[in-house]
């Protein structure tokens, strides 16, 4: 009876080996199948028609390129969506001095499209007597042989310019921040802003000089000047208003 009951025991022991032993077995043939699984997928994605890129979509743009463009959608043209360059697309859309940014989406199955934001151009320096387009950021966009009907900065302390690159001028931030702060009327007034320096900003508004100073109390300023032209009109001729608790106004003889 003892030995009976050993053997009991021995079989069932047995039995849930042999069991843990199976349902392990099981377990790795699924994991095995899962992962065939998973490839057959990723294989199908990768390689299948349907997501091949047909169709590229480019916003509207100005000023960019049209020839980069192009290019930028070949390399996604035929590409599968999942491993199209994009990265490279970007980089090479970027390196466009118009282009401030280039936003890349993939709509499945097989379309992309571009969105790019394009600088403006803000203002026009010169050296040399060639004009080069400044955007808000600093960059210099363009260079022509003539003025443009932006605002010009003249007169800044300049190196040799380049187009895209920055231009690192704390004077033609200073102008900018200026002319900037003018309200619209003022605006259309303003053709040229002297900034040889931060303190000694000057531009004329009609035949008076506005003798700006540096870039601060600017609101005040602004009105200060808007009230003198609008009592003296023409008979000013210059108006210093870099201390606005005291401008000077010239007329006329």
């Amino acid at each position: 009876m003892t030995e009976t009951l050993k053997e009991r025991k021995r079989k069932e022991r047995e039995k849930k080996i042999q069991e843990a032993r199976k349902r392990q077995r099981v377990r790795i043939a699924l994991f095995f199948a899962g992962l065939f699984l998973v490839a057959l997928v990723i294989f199908f994605f990768l390689s299948s028609e349907v997501f091949k890129v047909k169709q590229v979509a480019v916003s509207k743009t100005s000023h960019a390129s049209l020839v980069r463009i192009e290019k930028a959608k070949k390399m996604l043209i035929g590409k599968n969506i999942f491993r199209a360059p994009v990265t490279d697309v970007r980089e090479l859309l970027l390196k466009d001095t118009w282009i401030k940014s280039a936003e890349i989406t993939r709509r499945y199955p097989d379309r992309i499209d571009i969105n790019i934001v394009e600088r403006k151009p803000l203002a026009q320096v010169s050296e040399d007597g060639i004009f080069y387009l400044v955007s808000v950021d600093g960059m210099i966009l363009e260079k022509r042989l003539e003025s443009s009907d932006l605002i010009e900065i003249a007169d800044l302390p300049l190196k040799k310019l380049k187009v895209g690159s920055y231009l690192k001028s704390s004077e033609f931030k200073e102008a900018m921040k200026v002319y900037k702060s003018l309200d619209s009327d003022l605006k259309k007034q303003v053709l040229v802003i002297s900034a040889p320096s931060e303190d000694k900003l000057i531009f004329y508004i009609g035949g008076t000089e506005v003798i700006y100073g540096q870039a601060e109390y600017m609101d005040k300023k602004n009105q200060i000047i808007k009230e003198i032209l609008r009592k003296e009109g023409k008979k000013a001729i210059s108006i210093d208003i870099r201390v606005p608790d005291n401008p000077i106004v010239k007329e006329q003889p």
